[in-house]
């Protein structure tokens, strides 16, 4: 791996200069990698036929790979938690085709991949991997000294977050007013020795904890419900058979399951990005269920 010269690139911050963090690349990465996904089987479909060697479909699979490569070397540790599963279902999917015809050989491939993979990100990742380790050693040292490290004021400011929901769990304390409401109940965590005023927090760095604490139930109900609704009616009329839809929406689930303990969709991009994709994914699990019934009918 040290031959090939992205190794190095993506190892410097300012590989991720377009982006103001570096976890932010990695949710986009989530996003990219299950839009590639769909356009590896939407084009495989039409290679599978061809007589020929897919290479359109293993040069977006490698395409996938370097995606996912890329997300613990940005160093996002909750994004990271999140490929795992994803890079487990990447590395099964690309057997398929193999699976219907050799399902033995498929499983062998599959093992033997998952191995090679894993070495290889391991190697690629491995000074990332190092210094987060000793982070997280640095944090336990901090913790059992009870030193105010910013992940234990993060873990801190989820309790103080939740403590400020408690209070006016119906309506909230309205849009904007975490970085106005959480002095008054911020934790000891919050007070640096010798002071008598906290350290003001303007997120919990939770995006629906922050959502709870500003417009309560209620404001979350009229955020979120439209989405249940829509999601509840897609899955009862198409159920998601085909595989460009269900990674469309895998991608975006991914995002809004790393946006329960970060700001992911406060960035506006990432939030228009899960929007566009789940409309997309939407969208094409609809077509494709108009296009079978016409075909039946």
């Amino acid at each position: 791996t040290p031959l090939f010269l992205w190794t190095f690139e993506f190892r410097e911050p300012a590989a991720y200069a377009t982006f103001f963090y570096k976890n932010h690349w990695a949710y986009f990465a989530l996003l990219a990698a299950g839009c590639g996904m769909a356009l590896f089987h939407s084009t495989y479909a039409n290679e599978k036929h061809s007589g020929h060697l897919p290479e359109k479909s293993i040069g977006i699979a490698f395409l996938i790979l370097v995606l996912l490569i890329s997300i613990p070397l940005a160093e996002a540790r909750g994004a990271t938690l999140v490929a795992t599963p994803l890079a487990l279902v990447f590395v099964v999917s690309m057997t398929q085709p193999l699976r219907k015809h050799r399902p033995k050989l498929a499983a062998m491939l599959a093992l033997l991949a998952l191995v090679i993979v894993s070495l290889s990100i391991y190697q690629i990742t491995r000074p990332q991997l190092e210094r987060r380790v000793l982070r997280s050693q640095e944090q336990i040292e901090s913790f059992s000294t009870e030193n105010r490290t910013k992940d234990i004021m993060r873990l801190a400011a989820y309790r103080d977050a939740w403590t400020i929901f408690k209070e006016r769990p119906v309506w909230g304390w309205g849009i904007g007013s975490f970085i106005h409401i959480h002095p008054i109940y911020a934790g000891p965590e919050f007070y640096p020795p010798g002071y008598r005023y906290p350290i003001v927090w303007e997120f919990p760095h939770s995006d629906y904890l922050q959502a709870l604490a500003e417009i309560g139930i209620l404001g979350c109900l009229l955020l979120f419900l439209p989405f249940g609704i829509l999601l509840i009616g897609i899955l009862k009329k198409t159920k998601l058979r085909n595989k460009i839809s269900l990674w469309l929406l895998g991608a975006t689930g991914a995002v809004t399951v790393a946006a329960s303990f970060d700001m992911v969709l406060i960035a506006p991009a990432i939030a228009m990005g899960v929007l566009l994709i789940t409309s997309s994914g939407y969208a094409y699990a609809l077509q494709s269920l108009r296009r079978q019934r016409g075909s039946l009918s």
